[in-house]
């Protein structure tokens, strides 16, 4: 199984975080592109950007604590699960994240030596810092 993890400390509350990760406005900025999302389990999770429709299913939401959803996969993506958890600290709070192929397309590849795989799913680390003036920023790409 293919998996990718991340951890990221934030100067901000769980719940402006989780406001960050949810809200579609916010989202925007994170996926680059337009973002339907219908935040309940089984609702579905729609991002358009440069033409390119990457369409999900919702599996588990607890408000300011963990959203985890899987990607559909087509013939330009791999289907994959993405798990994000919410950890409060005495600063702030830690986000964990980890996606995992569904169809793992690096079965029987040979992976030598430490260099990561190009791994061909969605998450990046967020910008260096999700807070300014007291509110949380979306988690915008690097």
């Amino acid at each position: 199984m293919t998996e990718v993890e991340r951890t990221v400390e934030f100067d901000a509350a769980p719940d402006d975080v989780w406001d960050a990760l949810t809200d579609p406005a916010l989202l925007e900025e994170w996926f680059d592109g337009g973002v339907d999302v219908d935040l309940r389990p089984g609702g579905r999770l729609r991002v358009t950007a440069d033409g390119d429709v990457r369409e999900g299913v919702i599996d588990d939401v607890a408000p300011a604590r963990r959203l985890t959803f899987t990607w559909s996969g087509d013939d330009e993506h791999p289907g994959s699960t993405v798990e994000l958890e919410l950890e409060p600290t005495d600063d702030g709070c830690t986000l964990h994240v980890r996606e995992t192929l569904v169809d793992d397309v690096f079965d029987g590849v040979d992976l030598v030596g430490p260099a990561e795989p190009a791994f061909p799913i969605g998450f990046r680390p967020p910008s260096a810092s999700i807070a300014r003036r007291g509110e949380a920023l979306a988690l915008a790409r690097s």
